[in-house]
């Protein structure tokens, strides 16, 4: 309530029929049907993968989040609005991005509440400073249940209950790397495994198949 912005459905439905019938529930503005050419342009403009998809784009036509879904649904309140990107994200509240480049994951679970709160602070250090020198790392932390991080551990092979640390990289093939000492989540560690990851002198490994 009081926060002045706009919603505009671009629709991915194969018929006329299904777009009206579905946007028909709907009580914001839309690209129109017919319209394809400009649905084209806004998917290659914001890299748009799968759906569904929600970017928020500021008034001077900047992506302010290009993936905001996720924190719109943690946020129902609109407190955080306009959700800006935040350096880390927990899985139990965020997962965008998972699918879309490479993601730094530290599995947080078995870490108690003093031990969550120093890695955590180690990463988004880190993560800052990636960002801000262009890089395109994700970063998450998984501090609680949630249905994401076992379905991680398990395509990774990671069999441990211990705190640990993994980047996964889903579009190159489902390539993910693990740490020499996964269990470090020291500012010095996890710029030394990103760099790592970055001048390719660890090791790739394949994820198990989902089948």
């Amino acid at each position: 309530e009081g926060k002045e912005f706009e919603v505009v459905f671009v629709s991915s439905d194969k018929t006329r029929e299904s777009f009206g019938e579905y946007f028909g529930h709907m009580p914001w503005l839309a690209v129109t049907f017919a319209n394809d050419q400009l649905k084209g342009v806004l998917s290659d403009m914001f890299e748009v993968q799968g759906i569904p998809r929600l970017v928020m784009v500021g008034p001077d036509d900047q992506v302010i989040n290009s993936c905001v879904r996720s924190y719109i649904m943690a946020d129902r309140q609109g407190a955080e609005f306009p959700w800006m990107p935040r350096p880390v994200n927990d899985l139990s509240q965020v997962s965008d991005g998972l699918n879309d480049g490479p993601c730094l994951i530290a599995f947080l679970e078995a870490a108690d509440d003093e031990e969550q709160a120093e890695a955590t602070s180690a990463l988004t250090q880190v993560a800052t400073a990636h960002k801000a020198a262009g890089g395109n790392i994700t970063f998450f932390t998984s501090t609680g249940q949630n249905p994401i991080a076992p379905q991680i551990k398990q395509l990774c092979s990671i069999n441990t209950q211990d705190a640990t640390m993994v980047l996964i990289n889903i579009p190159d093939r489902g390539a993910y790397y693990v740490p020499d000492s996964p269990d470090e989540f020291t500012v010095e560690n996890v710029s030394d495994f990103i760099q790592g990851f970055q001048e390719k002198t660890i090791t790739r490994k394949a994820m198990r198949s989902r089948h």
